[in-house]
């Protein structure tokens, strides 16, 4: 009986790890119409979000004051008082 030095389980094991043959990705409709909800979804919020944010930051420069009396200032009860 002759004992080879290359055994066969490593000749299997190397074949185990080696790729398959070439796949090719596939999205079906509902998986597609999935992320492009999520992408409008996504965009529409962050319209919303920094439309807020901007018009609280230019409210910050206006001279009538709404931001301060929204915020409950000290400054806007004194002119809303007099």
């Amino acid at each position: 009986m002759k004992i080879s030095k290359f055994p066969h389980h490593t000749l299997l094991a190397g074949l185990l790890i080696l790729p398959a043959a070439k796949e090719h990705p596939y999205l079906d409709p509902g998986s597609g119409s999935f992320i492009l909800q999520m992408l409008i979804a996504g965009a529409a919020g962050a319209v919303f979000i920094l439309r807020n944010q901007i018009a609280r930051f230019f409210g910050l420069f206006r001279r009538d004051g709404k931001t301060e009396r929204k915020a409950g200032s000290k400054a806007a009860k004194k002119r809303n008082a007099k």
